[in-house]
Formats: structure tokens, sequence, C-alpha cells
């Protein structure tokens, strides 16, 4: 069982859009059927997992900027959990920052100012919420990986790609 935990709703329209498009896929099923936006996916759908056949392995694939909290498995310590923990730091809006061109000149800007806050100001019009769906977002995770450093155990999303 393949569960996706993301810490906001924008990694949560991201890993729809992938999804949809194919670019990503489980040889598991996905728990839910879709991604769910909660850092702390295991505590809030605790008694549905619970009523898994216990021998069933569960993969928490946990997305999000800042996963430095641990995984509460609380009441679970007996099931085959395994947490893969995939960074987006510092913030998901990098990924368009890179598809749109801009990441150079935000990088000029990094020690002052949040992807986010960067994203508003030179593309006001874009919409995260669309965003995902009406723009192939491959290259730009790819190029994040290429560009990113991140803490040891801590995996990129262009390691879920479906290639």
């Amino acid at each position: 069982m393949i569960v996706l935990a993301c810490e906001g709703n924008t990694e949560v329209y991201l890993m729809e859009s992938l999804l949809r498009n194919g670019q990503i896929h489980f040889s598991d099923r996905l728990f839910t059927g879709h991604p769910l936006h909660c850092p702390q996916a295991l505590r809030k759908y605790r008694q549905r997992l619970l009523r898994l056949p216990f021998d069933e392995k569960i993969v928490v694939y946990r997305i999000g900027d800042t996963l430095k909290d641990k995984l509460d498995v609380r009441g679970m310590e007996l099931r085959d959990i395994q947490e893969i923990k995939l960074c987006t730091r510092p913030e998901i809006e990098v990924l368009i920052l890179l598809r749109e061109g801009l990441y150079e000149a935000y990088a000029k800007t990094k020690s002052r100012i949040r992807p986010k806050t960067f994203l508003k100001e030179a593309r006001p019009q874009i919409r995260v919420e669309e965003y995902f769906d009406k723009n192939d977002m491959v290259w730009a995770i790819m190029e994040y990986k290429r560009i990113a450093r991140h803490r040891k155990g801590e995996g990129y999303l262009a390691d879920l790609l479906a290639r």
C-alpha cells in the first residue's frame, strides 16, 4: 500500500497532476486513491490503515520542504511501515521558477525572499492550483535534482518519475 503524504496543497496539486498524466506510477495500490494533504497522514488515517491486512506493507512517501519531524506510527509499531522522504526545499514553487526561467533571478534574492513570494511578484497571473495541469513539470523536476542538495536520507521528486 502506498501513502502519498504531502506537506501542503501545492504538493498535492503537483502529485495529482503527475499521477493523472502517467508521469509517476506505483506497483502497489495508492491509499485513498489520491495524494493526502497532511504531514502526519498515518495519525489522521490510523483507523483505516489498521483495517488493512496485517501483513500488508505500507510505504509512506512524505513530500514537502521541511521533513524534520518524525513519522507518527503510534499504535502501528508492529506493522511493516517504510518511510521515504522526498524533499522540495526551500519550497515547491522553486519548480515553477525553474520552468518559467526565473530561477537565476530568484537565486540572487534567495537570502531575502521566499520562492513563493518571488513567484507572486514576478508572475502574479500564475495560479499554482492550475499551473501543474497546464505545464509539463518533468524537466523542472529533473533540473531541481541536478542543482539541489539535500540532507542524508532525503530523496528527490525525480526519483518517482516513470521512465
